[in-house]
């Protein structure tokens, strides 16, 4: 999912466990190819932020509901950030900026798939009830260049939750960036489908505005909300 989306993941739990009676819904299994690689999910719908009066390329993430065919809620976002593409590659490899937010923990394991330039798998735990039930899912992360032209480098970034309780089915997600201003300023575009018990469009939105917010914190030095 993202971000805003799991900030309410701990909500979406309580929710989701409500009907569990004490026991969660079953555990299934998603193929992630390693033929996909990192090559984004599907195209970005989104529009670029407008420029300003004083800024061309505003450091803001435009939103808007993506195509959806397959039962899951579909965001799209398109980005500036005032870093260049070297320091998003390099934000990229840090888990804690594309983690879901809201869950009660995670656990990392880096350099899951060696065949990918970043790779890591985070499981990640919520419970609800008091604790008499928990969800448990597990989301694989890779990325690299998509072209590595020099003056016209591409980064790509995709993740897919793979195993897990089925209360979260699908949460997926890619990131496709590069430079628009050298050196200076990089364009972002997110694809993310969510869908998991009790969740919504806004869900799967907030998690494009959490993943955002995470890259901007890292390329500029500040901590990652």
């Amino acid at each position: 999912m993202g971000m805003r989306s799991v900030r309410n993941l701990a909500s979406l739990t309580l929710i989701a466990l409500t009907g569990c009676n004490g026991a969660c819904a079953g555990n299934s299994n998603r193929d992630f190819p390693l033929s996909v690689g990192f090559t984004p999910i599907e195209p970005c719908v989104a529009s670029f932020p407008p420029a300003t009066a004083t800024d061309p390329h505003p450091e803001a993430v435009n939103i808007v509901q993506g195509p959806s065919s397959g039962g899951y809620n579909s965001a799209h976002g398109a980005a500036y950030v005032h870093a260049p593409l070297t320091d998003v590659y390099a934000a990229l490899q840090f888990p804690a900026v594309s983690r879901i937010h809201g869950t009660d923990s995670t656990e990392v394991t880096m350099n899951v798939e060696p065949e990918f330039p970043i790779s890591f798998q985070i499981v990640y735990t919520a419970s609800g009830l008091g604790g008499a039930v928990t969800v448990h899912w597990t989301i694989v992360y890779r990325g690299g260049y998509l072209d590595q032209t020099p003056g016209a480098e591409v980064v790509g970034f995709r993740y897919q939750r793979t195993t897990g309780t089925d209360n979260v089915e699908i949460q997926d997600g890619s990131l496709v960036a590069e430079e628009v201003e050298p050196g200076a300023v990089t364009a972002l575009q997110f694809v993310c489908h969510l869908k998991a018990t009790g969740t919504g469009l806004p869900d799967v939105e907030g998690t494009v505005q959490d993943w955002f917010n995470d890259i901007s914190a890292s390329v500029h030095g500040q901590p990652i909300p």
